[in-house]
């Protein structure tokens, strides 16, 4: 036997209520979830204030979301339940991946965002670090190499165990704990003079870095050198604050990381220290492509998870209303009719 929907019934009225005020909730969460990432580079709200603004925005969004469409699609299908819980069941994996590109510390959309509105540099000098290293967008480089030697040096592992504080938010059943955060690094050389005859003083001016905090899945893969379609390498400067948020806040952790960076740029040629800058490498057309198409397929969600049951509920609730106006003026002009029929009162009073 089939379990009935508990908004099979609901009125068209009141469902129209229901996801009008939903949609003005869905865009303050919108909103919130496309904006959040420029008060956190401006520190326009304190740390815990943000982290708690989007966490809520978060849960509402998904838990909320996923009420509204229980609701909303149960009315459109009627009343088996089951059909309600299906398409609400079909609604998670949009939601998800809209929190994973709003918020999410890989999220290409948020890449997009932050680097690659910027039309890149070209042919610019890696050791001139000064004119590139704030840079907020693509850079091709007019050398550089990750070999010495036509070999490629190991990779450095930088772990630091103690890097993020977690505080638990039930403390009664597990106290606060550090967790990890990796980095592997590889020194960017000016040349490599066994691949170039005019390489005859090599530098390191720059590191080449992947990171990741406690929060990925796995430690990151070592920097490789990218297809740049030029001579050079490319890429753009990592800024921590952007790849991991919580280690940047932490000046203890920083000041580890920078200790460390500073005596591994020691064993290199060149001026490479704790304050070099550090580069993702990889080709910025490449990652604009990516970025693009993530971005569509973010708003594409976006319209999925809400506004499409809504656009479709209200049509539904339209549908509906009409019919029983259309029923209720039915039966209005019925009743009518049986009121004068061939033999009432009505009709001898008038023939007399």
């Amino acid at each position: 036997m089939a379990v009935v929907s508990p908004f099979a019934d609901e009125t068209p009225k009141s469902i129209t209520r229901f996801i009008t005020v939903s949609l003005l909730l869905y865009a303050v969460a919108v909103l919130i979830l496309l904006n959040w990432k420029t008060a956190w580079d401006h520190q326009l709200l304190p740390l815990y204030v943000l982290q708690g603004i989007m966490f809520i925005t978060a849960a509402g969004a998904m838990l909320g979301g996923m009420a509204f469409n229980f609701r909303v699609w149960s009315f459109i299908l009627g009343q088996n339940c089951c059909l309600g819980l299906c398409a609400t069941a079909g609604c998670f994996l949009p939601g998800a991946f809209i929190l994973f590109y709003a918020i999410g510390t890989a999220s290409p959309v948020l890449f997009e965002w932050e680097f690659m509105e910027i039309e890149p540099i070209h042919y610019v000098d890696l050791c001139s670090t000064a004119e590139w290293k704030d840079f907020k967008g693509g850079i091709y480089f007019e050398g550089g190499a990750l070999t010495q030697d036509d070999s490629m040096p190991p990779v450095i592992k930088l772990d630091i165990q103690q890097c993020i504080w977690v505080e638990p938010n039930n403390p009664d059943v597990r106290s606060g704990y550090w967790t990890p955060c990796f980095a592997r690094l590889r020194p960017v050389f000016t040349c490599d003079p066994r691949l170039s005859k005019t390489c005859t003083n090599p530098r390191a001016c720059a590191w080449a870095i992947t990171a990741s905090e406690a929060s990925e899945q796995s430690e990151p893969d070592p920097p490789k050198a990218p297809d740049c379609g030029t001579p050079g390498v490319c890429g753009m400067v990592y800024r921590m604050n952007f790849f991991m948020p919580f280690m940047s806040a932490n000046s203890t952790s920083m000041k580890t990381f920078h200790q460390l960076l500073e005596t591994l740029g020691r064993r290199f040629p060149g001026s490479l220290t704790a304050d070099s800058p550090l580069l993702i490498l990889a080709n910025p057309a490449e990652l604009k492509r990516a970025g693009g198409e993530a971005v569509e397929r973010f708003y594409k969600l976006l319209i999925v998870y809400v506004p499409l049951g809504a656009v479709l509920g209200l049509l539904v609730a339209a549908a509906r209303a009409m019919a029983s106006w259309q029923t209720s003026e039915s039966t209005q002009t019925d009743t009518a009719d049986d009121s004068v029929t061939p033999g009432s009162p009505t009709l001898k009073n008038h023939s007399d």
